[in-house]
This record gives C-alpha cells, sequence and structure tokens, in this order.
C-alpha cells in the first residue's frame, strides 16, 4: 500500500506555524517568570517589615537602627573608627530565620559560589531602609556618625510612611559601595534614599535622586535606581514598598516620590517640596 509522506511545502508551514507560536508563548512565558519572581520580591520586602515590627515590640518600640558600631561582629573586618559595623540586617536576623529573604529573586542570587550565606545575606541586602526618617544620624556629630532610631509608635502616619523599598542589586553598583569599603560604601548598603534628601541639615543622608547625584555615577542601571538613590524599579518599572504597618505593595517612582517636584530628567539640586502632606518618607 502507497504511504503519502509530508512535502517539503508541508513541512516548512509546520515548522513556520511552530516558530510563530514560539515566538508569541515566549514572551508570555517570560511575563510569568518575572510575575512570579516579583511576587515572591514583594513578600520578601513584606517579611523583613513584619520583623522589623516585631523587633520593635522587643526594642521598648523602637525602630531598628540603620546600624551599629562596635557591634561585636567579628566577620566585619572594616578598619575605620568605630569598627565592626552591623547592618540592621543582621541585627534582625533573629527575627527573620532565613537571610534568603534579604535578596530580591529579580535580582539574581544574592549568594555566589561557596560563600557563606548569613554573611551575605546580612551585608549586601537587595532591600533598602528609610533611615533619614526611621533611624536619623547627626551629620554635625562627625564620623562615626552616632546611629539612633526613633519610637514607631511616633510615625503618625505609619499606613503612608515607607519603611523598606526594593534597592540596588550587588552586581549593579560600583566598587566604592561594594562589600562593606572602602570608604563610607558599607553604610548606604541596606539604605533607601528618600528623594528630598536633604530637608533637614543636620541629618546625615547620601546625595541620590535626580541626575547629578552621586548614585548616578556608582549605580550602572535605572532599574537599579541609577537617579532614584537606589531605590529600584526592577518589578516592570514598579518598586516594592512596606510601609510602618506593615503593609505592603507595588508603586510607581513619580507616586513614591508624591509631594516633591521630582521627574526622571531633572537635576538632583533642583528637587524641592512641593506639597509635604503627601510625602510618603517622612510625617513632618
Amino acid at each position: 500500500m502507497f504511504k503519502r509522506a509530508f512535502t517539503l511545502i508541508e513541512l516548512l508551514v509546520v515548522i513556520a506555524i511552530i516558530a510563530i507560536l514560539a515566538a508569541i508563548l515566549f514572551p508570555v512565558f517570560a511575563q510569568a517568570k518575572l510575575a512570579a519572581k516579583s511576587a515572591a520580591s514583594i513578600s520578601n520586602v513584606k517579611q523583613i517589615g513584619l520583623a522589623e515590627l516585631m523587633y520593635a515590640g522587643d526594642a521598648d518600640d523602637m525602630m531598628v537602627q540603620l546600624g551599629f558600631w562596635n557591634s561585636g561582629d567579628v566577620d566585619n573586618f572594616i578598619n575605620v573608627p568605630g569598627g565592626h559595623w552591623a547592618s540592621w540586617a543582621l541585627v534582625m536576623d533573629p527575627y527573620q530565620k532565613n537571610v534568603g529573604i534579604n535578596g530580591s529573586p529579580v535580582a539574581g542570587p544574592l549568594v555566589r559560589g561557596t560563600e557563606i550565606a548569613r554573611r551575605v545575606g546580612t551585608r549586601l541586602m537587595n532591600y533598602g531602609y528609610n533611615y533619614t526618617f526611621l533611624s536619623p544620624s547627626s551629620y554635625a556629630a562627625g564620623w562615626p556618625t552616632p546611629m539612633q532610631s526613633i519610637s514607631s509608635t511616633s510615625v503618625n502616619k505609619p499606613a503612608t510612611t515607607v519603611m523598606y523599598t526594593d534597592r540596588a542589586a550587588r552586581e549593579s553598583y560600583g566598587d566604592v559601595v561594594y562589600w562593606y569599603g572602602p570608604s563610607t560604601g558599607w553604610v548606604i548598603i541596606g539604605s533607601s534614599e528618600e528623594p528630598w534628601c536633604y530637608n533637614d541639615p543636620q541629618w546625615w543622608c547620601t546625595d541620590g535622586w535626580g541626575t547629578g547625584s552621586w548614585y548616578q555615577g556608582y549605580v550602572h542601571d535605572i532599574p537599579n535606581g541609577q537617579l532614584t538613590g537606589g531605590v529600584a524599579p526592577r518589578n516592570n518599572n514598579m518598586v516594592n514598598v512596606t510601609f510602618c504597618d506593615g503593609h505592603t505593595k507595588k508603586l510607581a517612582l513619580g507616586a513614591l516620590a508624591a509631594g516633591t517636584n521630582w521627574n526622571p530628567n531633572i537635576a538632583d539640586s533642583a528637587i524641592v517640596m512641593v506639597d509635604m502632606s503627601k510625602y510618603l518618607w517622612s510625617t513632618q
């Protein structure tokens, strides 16, 4: 019995159809994968915020400090005045029970190769703390700047005051802020700069949002916060934000900078406050 085979034209048509379907489906799969990673990332930053609320419950209602000098952390090898710097992540480690939540799945693996997970996870966090308001440090006091924090009950708008956000990943910034040094790099790791950074000259902050900012020279790309103080819109141009009452949501950069005149093309020196009632970074 004669068996009819596919002709060359028929095979080419089938291959073309498969190629078209693949071209349609692959971006869908990529978007689905990114959405799953983004969901895991927003879960991470929420857990960090809830860990801080538990910490405050055990610390006489005080929010965690950005970091601690003379911490006794023997893994910290910085040879600077004050020494043995410990980040907020190291202090909150007993409440988190999992340093993996300090790394964003969207940003790539936090721990590389044979690195010690606890050491990396408490030093190279992919989430940043709103330290200028919640852990203000006196600029006038000199270096090393004294660390302090405020009472959680003193935040009179906890549902609209930023506590943590996505921030630049470890591979996205220059050597000046890599690991815990050199210079003051170890301090800004784990911090999120507010849009109106210089709202009070007595408090220490790192020049951040806007063109010409310090971060523009040391953070390599916009999704990791090059023009936004390291605040990273890497989740489909959105930022995961946990607020001081513990709830978490995604915000566009414009919404996160509400109350100021910030836009992607404005110079850092030109950012001003236009409506303090809409500002999400402090409650002054």
